[in-house]
This record gives C-alpha cells, structure tokens and sequence, in this order.
C-alpha cells in the first residue's frame, strides 16, 4: 500500500433503502454495515490505528495479493479524476458483514413498495461482490469536490455457485429496468419516488482481454410529494436528491463492481465514463 489516507468508516450504499432491513433499521440498506465498517488506510504505518480505532495488524485489507495489488492500481487512475481519499475494507469488516447480511437480508419485501409487483425485484438487486464465499477486496474512496462516496469492490467466482449468483444478479437489474423503472414507497413514514435507467456501460482494458459480461445501471431517489426531510432523511443531496450509478463487470474467474452514490451528479455521463476507467484499470491489474 502506498499514499492513500484513511475516510470516514461510515460508507453510503448504492442500493436505494427499501427492503426489510430499511424497514427496520431505517437506514440505507447496504451500507458495508454503516457505523461499523473496518477500514484502513494505505500509507498507515505500522501499528497505526485505522479508521475504527483499531490497529492494521490487528485486520488486514481483506482480498488477496492480486486483488489488493489491482485496487492499488484502480485507485492510482481514480486519483487522476480527483478521487485521493481511500479506506480499505478489512478481513475483520468482511467478515461482519457477510454474518450481519445473512440476518437482514432474509424476509418479504417491503409491503409499501408501490407496485407491489416491484418489491421482491427490487430486494433482490440488494447484493455485492462482498457476498460471495471467496477472496473479495474493497476499497472506498472519495474527493473533496464530490459529495458522496466511490467505492470498487473485487471478487473471485471461479466456483460454480459463485458464477450462477453472479449471473442470477445480472438477471436480477435487467427485471428491474425492464418492469421496474418508476417505483414508490414508504420508509420512516417518509415517501419516496425512485427511477432506475439502463446505462450503457462499456469496459475495455488496455493490456488484457476485454470482460465478458458487464452491467450497469443508475438511480435517483428524492422526496415524493415535496415532503420535507425529516431526521433520518436529512443528509440526503441536493434538495432530497440521491443518486447512485453501479456498473458490474466479470471476466473468467474475476468479478469487478465499481459504483458511486451521492449528489445528483452521480448518475452522470461522466461518472459513467470514470466507473468504465477505474474497472478497466481493474481488470488490467488483475491479468498482471
């Protein structure tokens, strides 16, 4: 690792906050258990204390050497685009959050989910690379000049189960912008409205094979109705305003999801053409 300081542990999502751990933690579902992430920070020195207070040695950046060694190299290409803040999610951040997903994300969907129809696909499309049973690395990394967060994360899925879940996600987005661009709900007796648009993401390395599967995806979120914000909504952009912008990717064993979620501007042309770059970056680092 190298000259990356340490962000804030508390990292937003880029799932919209529907399902059944919204409604019962009224939180943005998805947050790499926001409040209790484990980050460290590149270019911490030994036995400086990360993020969460804790020594690196005590959890090391998850992933393997290859995994980490490639997210290095992303994050050299993010600093180009002003993005020079990054955190890495340790063994010990992984590990909690697999065990705290496979309590929350068992459950109905939403009941308030407006069309009813939309709420299983809806709480299905909440999933990471992170879930996987394999090395995963991840890395979340913010700039001054945006308000929200990036964040890459990278999984290995050379086992069947892994590559089906994988593609079943895949399967899941596309139901979503096929049946499910206009959604309502309910959340902390908040209303919201939320859109989904298909995003025509490209990924092309410029010294190794071109992937073999990529899909990307955007949303914004805001208040429905011109309700006001309430406590647990007012840290949303821009007026009620959220966005968030994914774009998956895999090639043979290597699943690579980059995604950025904050102002409006996160959904942007732009953002897309920098989520292209950072997974194109990736997957070079990755055939090194």
């Amino acid at each position: 690792m190298s000259r990356w300081s340490t962000i804030p542990s508390t990292i937003p999502s880029t799932t919209p906050s529907t399902g059944p751990r919204a409604r019962r933690r009224g939180a943005v579902v998805m947050p790499l258990l926001a409040g209790a992430v484990l980050l460290t920070g590149c270019g911490a020195g030994e036995g400086d204390a990360a993020a969460d207070g804790s020594s690196g040695e005590d959890s090391p950046p998850a992933g393997s050497e290859e995994q980490l060694a490639a997210a290095e190299a992303a994050m050299t290409r993010a600093a180009s685009f002003g993005f020079d803040q990054a955190g890495y999610a340790t063994v010990e951040a992984v590990e909690q959050f697999r065990e705290q997903a496979d309590e929350t994300l068992a459950g109905d969907a939403a009941e308030d989910v407006d069309p009813a129809s939309c709420a299983d696909p809806l709480a299905a499309v909440d999933w990471a690379p992170l879930l996987l049973d394999a090395d995963v690395a991840r890395v979340d990394f913010g700039s001054e000049t945006f308000t929200g967060t990036g964040s890459l994360e990278i999984a290995e899925a050379s086992e069947d189960a892994a590559g089906e879940r994988v593609a079943e996600h895949v399967a899941r987005v596309e139901q979503l912008l096929d049946a499910c661009r206009e959604v309502s709900y309910t959340q902390s007796e908040q209303d919201f409205a939320l859109e989904f648009d298909g995003v025509d993401g490209v990924v092309e390395p410029q010294d190794s094979a071109e992937p073999e599967t990529t899909t990307a995806y955007r949303w914004s979120r805001e208040f429905a109705g011109g309700a006001e914000q309430t406590e647990e909504t007012e840290g949303a952009e821009d007026g009620g305003t959220t966005a968030a912008q994914i774009l998956l990717t895999r090639r043979g064993e290597d699943v690579v999801m980059v995604s950025f979620i904050g102002e409006p501007a996160a959904g942007s042309a732009e953002f897309t053409t920098m989520a292209e770059a950072l997974a194109a970056e990736t997957l070079d680092g990755l055939a090194d």
